[in-house]
């Protein structure tokens, strides 16, 4: 019996398993090709995570509602959700790096696709984890994969002072979300979420336990969806990172504390009581109040912060802050509907975020700079850069008839039904705030003289491939988004 529930929960986690493998194969071509300078790495990853993909589509089809490893791990629409959201990531991350001036040169390849796997076999337990050390583990993961990534290119100064100053955030973080950890283990004498869950209803415990312990975990994961106040280390780090790691950390980082967010407030305290009991018996704190009043703070500030900023990078790290935000606004929530609506916004942050990095690397790769000043006249040089980037930042904003329309509505009518009227008029105002920073690049491309000795943009082919592959949907969805939005709704439902 027990060894048909290990094959059962390996099967379960085959993609993991396939990342692993991965990660083993190339720190072996480390040893064995030490000082190649070729792109064997990337091509290795490359098979890698598709295979990973190909193990996640496979499970999807064959869904059933299921656990691995005791109860640890949840396999269910919404981990396979953030699966391919983590592998996607990387896959493109890897196809960037072809042809990224800040890595193509850069030794220790085989290390790079190494660390890219174990940061996907990190997101994947994050979005999956139904126990609070197995949270905690995928945390740090995935964290101390960051980390080496930010200062992978080791001879970059600010490289190397991005990764130090994450470092130094991201342990503060995780202190607090492990102290707030042993405190609810303490009162639950449980480490699984819905043990906890039913704890809190057969049970009562002093407010102020459960505040303090709910307010550090909320720290920890708050860090990593870069929440205000815990926002503080994106605008440096995104500046200093390499620009494929960048948009790793902007995307898929991002929807991996999205994931664990979710979870451990929908399962550990939502899903197994009424809205009325909750109150009553987990605190008198309305913790879903409190975030909602967290989403108007970060994406007021994250908006409010880029308006000054003359990195593209750090604008976009404070869009990032922005977008947090309004995707908070679902968190306040945490209905069904409102778990899905997040989802939808993560899919197309997906597509229009990371479109809009990858022309931001093509323009550094040709123009050495990433001053938003560079882009002055890039559309009589580059008009198909610019015209895509245009695209991905007019979604940014919420601009129809573009997929990030789609994904603001989707979410403002989640709160519209549930009565927060004050929050979607803070939202909707933000939404308006960021179109100035937004058409201020758009201007820069379209309104301005290019400078008499700009050369030529080359695009090239991998990296146009790269941009239409993500420019596509960024127009699709916009247009017909119901197969989207459907797919959302079905990866909403967890174990």
């Amino acid at each position: 019996m027990m060894h048909r529930d290990l094959i059962r929960s390996l099967v379960l986690i085959s993609p993991e398993i396939v990342a692993a493998l991965t990660a083993s194969v190339a720190l072996i071509g480390a040893m064995l090709m030490k000082r190649s300078r070729g792109n064997e790495a990337f091509y290795i990853g490359i098979i890698g995570m598709i295979g990973a993909l190909a193990a996640t589509v496979i499970l999807y089809e064959r869904l059933t509602l299921d656990t691995a490893f005791y109860g640890m791990i949840a396999v269910d629409p919404f981990s396979l959700f953030f699966r391919i959201i983590a592998y996607t990531s990387i896959l493109y991350v890897l196809l960037m790096s072809f042809n990224s001036r800040e890595l193509k040169d850069t030794e220790g390849k085989w290390e790079f696709v190494a660390i890219l796997s174990g940061f996907g076999i990190g997101m994947s337990m994050m979005a999956s984890s139904m126990n609070l050390l197995m949270i905690y583990l995928s945390i740090e993961l995935l964290s101390v994969m960051s980390y080496l990534l930010v200062s992978y290119t080791k001879g970059v100064r600010r490289s190397k002072e991005a990764g130090l100053k994450y470092i130094i955030y991201g342990s503060i973080a995780s202190g607090f979300m492990l102290y707030g950890m042993s405190i609810l283990y303490g009162i639950s004498h449980s480490l699984n979420l819905r043990e906890i869950a039913l704890t809190f209803i057969n049970s009562n415990y002093p407010p102020v336990t459960v505040y303090v312990a709910t307010l550090f975990i909320l720290a920890g994961f708050g860090f990593k969806i870069a929440m205000v106040p815990m926002h503080m280390w994106a605008p440096d780090v995104y500046e200093g990172a390499p620009t494929p790691i960048t948009a790793l950390l902007a995307v898929a980082s991002k929807a991996a504390g999205f994931a664990v967010l979710l979870r451990f407030f929908y399962t550990a305290y939502i899903s197994s009581v009424s809205m009325t009991q909750y109150y009553a018996q987990v605190s008198p704190i309305k913790w879903l109040t409190v975030i909602a009043i967290i989403s108007a703070f970060t994406m007021t500030i994250g908006n409010i912060v880029a308006i000054p900023q003359n990195n593209i990078k750090r604008l976009l790290a404070y869009s990032s802050i922005a977008h947090a935000g309004y995707m908070l606004i679902g968190v306040s929530i945490i209905s069904k509907a409102a778990i899905g609506s997040v989802l939808l916004y993560l899919a197309v942050y997906f597509f229009m975020n990371l479109g809009a990095f990858v022309v931001v690397m093509v323009v550094d790769n040709n123009l050495n700079s990433e001053d938003i000043n560079s882009y002055s006249g890039l559309s009589q040089v580059a008009p198909g850069l610019s015209a895509a980037m245009a695209v991905f930042l007019f979604s940014l904003t919420g601009i129809p008839p573009f997929a990030g329309f789609i994904g603001k509505v989707v979410i403002f009518l989640s709160a519209i039904d549930k009565g927060l009227y004050w929050l979607v008029i803070i939202a909707v105002l933000n939404t308006v705030v960021s179109l100035y920073y937004y058409a201020r690049v758009i201007k820069k491309m379209y309104l301005e003289t290019a400078p008499a000795d700009i050369q030529p943009i080359k695009v090239g082919i991998l990296p146009a491939l790269i941009i239409i592959s993500l420019l596509i949907p960024t127009i699709l969805f916009g247009i017909w988004w119901a197969p989207l939005q459907s797919f959302a709704h079905f990866s909403s439902f967890m174990y």
